[in-house]
């Protein structure tokens, strides 16, 4: 999401409401982009997330007051792509966006240093990206487990996790899961949700998004492009 045009598309795929009383173009320029969820939106490089817009707000100064530290605010090197210094083109624009709007680097091809991944000369896929696992302030004011909220927390769960089944604990407690000390029932510390039956193929990010596609950790984590697919994909 350090591209602006990427992050003002997630506006458009995710339907952001026509009803709040801030742009969309506003917010990606601030950093911004939209969760999918109500009128939360997520700054790209702190991770800090905003809602409950009001008419005024400039998305700007509200990111600025509510995450003084972020890099994007202070200006740091954070790899942010401004509109303005990507490719122009005008063969695939979004509607709303000036005449300099521009075209991106393909999705499918992201270089791993530019995400702050050791370069191996190796490209990985965004469904693929993880996020840091440590939790935002947000996150642990709204999460129904606080006590689950670190991954080593969650890890630290599954004593007495069944040694044949096929799912590692360190998968599951990364994805964002702990163990209820039943069977092979987790649990998701942010939303709630319970998964169990776990079987060899599959995929904890996965089966979470699939599963609970509303967990706002979980779209903070792995971002829109993720979950349009898996939801596209099931």
């Amino acid at each position: 999401m350090n591209s602006e045009l990427e992050r003002y598309r997630t506006y458009e795929k995710l339907g952001w409401p026509n009803s709040i009383p801030v742009e969309p173009r506003d917010l990606a320029a601030a950093g911004m982009y939209f969760t999918g969820q109500r009128d939360r939106v997520a700054c790209f490089a702190c991770r800090g997330c905003l809602s409950n817009w009001e008419a005024g707000d400039s998305p700007q100064e509200e990111h600025r007051r509510l995450f003084p530290k972020c890099p994007f605010i202070l200006g740091q090197y954070c790899d942010n792509v401004p509109l303005d210094k990507e490719t122009n083109s005008t063969d695939s624009m979004p509607s709303g966006l000036p005449d300099y709007a521009i075209k991106t680097p393909p999705l499918d091809r992201l270089v791993p240093s530019k995400l702050g991944i050791p370069a191996s000369g190796r490209l990985i896929h965004p469904m693929d990206i993880v996020m840091s696992s440590r939790p935002t302030p947000d996150v642990l004011q709204t999460c129904q487990h606080p006590q689950y909220a670190m991954e080593n927390q969650r890890l630290d769960s599954y004593r007495g996790w069944p040694a044949r089944n096929p799912m590692k604990p360190t998968v599951l407690s990364r994805a964002g899961f702990f163990y209820s000390g039943a069977s092979d029932k987790v649990i998701c510390f942010y939303c709630g949700g319970s998964l169990q039956s776990w079987q060899q193929e599959d995929d904890p990010w996965v089966e979470h998004a699939r599963s609970f596609q509303r967990c706002e950790w979980l779209m903070q984590q792995k971002g829109p492009y993720f979950m349009e697919h898996v939801l596209r994909t099931s």
